[in-house]
């Protein structure tokens, strides 16, 4: 597809070649970008949001998916957002997903994610730079942070060390450098065989190894608790005949208390909340120790309700504990008769014990997916915001909850997850999570959003305009159509098309008064009124259409694969041609993909033609090819072969071109990506019809 916009634009590779300008030159440090792109559709924006964060009644900010770094100064309702990008310890500009985000002081916040990110504001959140980790060389998830002052501060994530355990790090110069707090071990799990002479159970010591730090929150500079993931390494059973037999009965879900600079363990085992781990009523010589489904969750909501005590929810699973770890908090260990370990613990919601036992409470009423935070208000109730549009709350320190929303209802987003929820000092709820949904709400007040998606959800894989204002985005069975420029979208899906599991391939649209779709089932479509109704003038069966292009309103092209109906041996790229809008097709073999065997040739997948005569298609195994008889004949213009086809080292590889963007009959574009281990991204430029081409693809900062 071929189109100019001031005569008409194809906008498939326009946003590329327009996301390469403005990052042309990039240094070490994180770039922040709020003026190059906005989000058409959702709106304000569509990266999900997991934390926000509060610093007065107004200003807030905001972190979640592609680097995605937001902040409001009304409350919620104008946002300012943008992608925070930074180098990997490889050289290769990357987006985090960030997990979490603290609010210090008016000037100083810092963001932490996935890749090793951190990000660090002195502006307000105007401008971020990168901040190097002892996470960040080994692209380790961050997924917590806490500052108690501007200075010093706490991070924690994945395991970073050849031990495998995860640390705390902190920093007393904010981020310039850092130290880490070692692990605690905690008390003591049995395992192995219950009830077998020749294979006696032990003990194991219940550590940090293999697990996550998922949340650190502090009370004051000296008092903090550290949650975390359950599931720990599998230990091998030391007197097992075969020595390949393990167990993970001694797993539980890590929590530390941080008090002095110290940390304790109060990690919750099967022992200390009260299970043996024989969790089978008929015991045998091959029983073995287990652990129990409340401890080993991941704990990455959690709430402190005093000095000593603290609140803990699981990601999934619905299970609620409550620790307290106050100077004379003991449990006794009940596989060690006579050990009393550090804490207390309470099992306040535990939809299936073990052996059958009863829910706790029974009935069973929770139903939290993936609760990231528990808020308190300032009347003391409990407030965990989580999948489905749900709000659970808690007026008993977490013993029992109710559901509520945290969303507007009657709204196409209702049921959004929302992963993040703050409360202002005024007492303002704000609620932030999939795709940018975001809606506020007073104490006892209704929830409001300016939040709009159309539609709901849809995976797009084309997008073309006929002109400035008319553009329609196709996928799957979606179609959603714009008629001013993007700043409003029609839903049009094929509810048909859903059912029957067919899927839109390609789009070109040559005049706002007609377009034509191409499907996975071989049908081409035109349509007359921007997809309202669809029209199909050629089917063939035995053909995968997979992208469609248009001349002027009588020249159509498709380009097709043979379906999975063919035999391998005899499958091919092929196009079909239109000069009579339709009504009339001839079809030609792309002949020279049609080698032998079949398998070794290209799978073409993308096509563009700037004239009548003119066309360039693309696809697997290196495959450029190009027409200058309108389609009949075609001439293999694969850039570099030694280097994008089974290069040194990797016999079975090759690039995949996933764009091919004609501006004229001579200046061609390719994108692609190949599947090694350096220079995975490809852009390549021709401006002489494919006779040679010039890699640009460093000019490419991320794709």
């Amino acid at each position: 597809m071929t189109n100019h916009c001031f005569e008409k634009r194809h906008y498939g590779l326009l946003l590329l070649l327009l996301f390469i300008m403005p990052f042309g030159v990039m240094s070490q440090s994180g770039q922040y970008n709020t003026t190059n792109w906005k989000f058409s559709n959702p709106k304000k924006f569509g990266f999900t949001i997991f934390d926000v964060d509060f610093f007065d009644n107004n200003t807030a900010l905001a972190v979640g998916s592609d680097g995605g770094i937001a902040k409001t100064v009304n409350g919620g309702t104008e946002w300012t957002y943008g992608p925070f990008t930074f180098l990997n310890a490889s050289g290769v500009r990357v987006k985090s997903a960030f997990q979490d985000i603290h609010y210090v002081t008016s000037n100083i916040a810092y963001a932490v994610g996935t890749l090793g990110a951190m990000a660090k504001t002195t502006d307000g959140g105007v401008t971020w730079n990168f901040v190097r980790t002892p996470l960040y060389g080994n692209a380790r998830n961050i997924n917590t942070v806490w500052f108690i002052n501007k200075d010093t501060g706490y991070i924690g994530g994945q395991y970073n060390t050849i031990d495998s355990i995860p640390k705390v790090y902190f920093t007393r110069n904010g981020g310039t450098t850092w130290d880490s707090i070692a692990a605690p071990v905690g008390g003591k799990s049995r395992a192995g065989y219950v009830a077998n002479p020749s294979l006696q159970p032990f003990l194991l010591d219940v550590t940090a190894k293999d697990k996550e730090i998922l949340r650190i929150i502090f009370v004051n500079d000296n008092l903090g608790y550290i949650s975390g993931s359950g599931l720990s390494t599998f230990e091998r059973h030391p007197a097992s005949p075969s020595g390949t037999t393990t167990t993970g009965a001694h797993h539980a879900s890590l929590l530390w208390k941080f008090s002095g600079g110290t940390l304790t363990d109060y990690s919750l085992s099967k022992e200390r909340l009260g299970y043996s781990g024989v969790n089978t009523t008929t015991v045998t010589t091959t029983t073995r120790y287990g652990s129990t489904q409340n401890a080993t969750q991941s704990m990455r909501a959690m709430h402190i309700i005093n000095d000593s005590t603290v609140l803990l929810m699981s990601f999934n699973n619905n299970i609620v504990v409550k620790v307290h770890t106050g100077k004379n908090d003991s449990t006794q260990n009940i596989a060690v008769p006579g050990l009393y370990e550090k804490g207390r613990y309470i099992t306040l919601n535990f939809p299936f014990p073990p052996n059958g036992g009863t829910p706790i409470p029974n009935p069973q009423v929770l139903l939290a997916s993936n609760p990231y935070h528990i808020r308190k208000a300032s009347n003391g109730k409990l407030f965990a915001a989580a999948n489905f549009g749900a709000l659970w709350t808690s007026v008993d320190t977490g013993k029992n909850w109710v559901r509520e929303g945290s969303l507007p209802q009657g709204r196409n987003y209702s049921s959004n997850g929302t992963w993040a929820l703050a409360i202002a000092p005024n007492g303002r709820f704000l609620t932030m999570g999939t795709n940018g949904v975001v809606a506020d709400s007073m104490p006892g007040g209704t929830w409001n959003s300016a939040y709009v998606t159309t539609p709901l959800s849809a995976s797009y894989n084309k997008i073309d305009f006929s002109d400035c204002n008319n553009g329609i985005a196709v996928g799957g069975g979606s179609i959603t159509v714009t008629t001013d420029g993007g700043q409003n979208w029609i839903d049009k899906v094929r509810p048909d098309f859903v059912a029957t599991f067919v899927n839109i391939t390609g789009i070109t649209y040559p005049n706002p008064s007609k377009l034509y779709l191409t499907t996975n089932v071989g049908s081409v479509y035109q349509s007359t009124d921007k997809g309202t109704t669809l029209d199909p003038v050629y089917i063939n069966a035995a053909f995968q259409m997979n992208d469609v292009a248009a001349i002027g309103n009588d020249t159509v092209w498709a380009l097709g694969y043979s379906a999975f109906s063919v035999p391998a041996a005899s499958r091919k790229s092929s196009i079909f041609r239109s000069f009579n809008n339709g009504l009339t097709w001839q079809s030609f073999d792309i002949a020279v993909t049609t080698t032998t065997p079949a398998f070794t040739a290209p799978t073409l997948s993308q096509m563009a033609f700037p004239s009548r005569t003119v066309g360039y298609v693309a696809g697997s195994r290196n495959g450029v090819y190009k027409t200058t008889d309108g389609g009949v004949t075609w001439t293999n213009i694969s850039p570099f072969p030694s280097l994008n086809f089974a290069p040194a080292g990797f016999p079975n590889v090759s690039v995949t071109y996933t764009e091919v963007f004609a501006l004229d009959e001579n200046t061609v574009f390719l994108t692609g990506n190949m599947f090694t281990n350096v220079g995975v991204k490809r852009v390549y430029k021709s401006i002489n019809g494919g006779s040679t081409w010039v890699d640009i693809t460093s000019n490419i900062p991320a794709l």
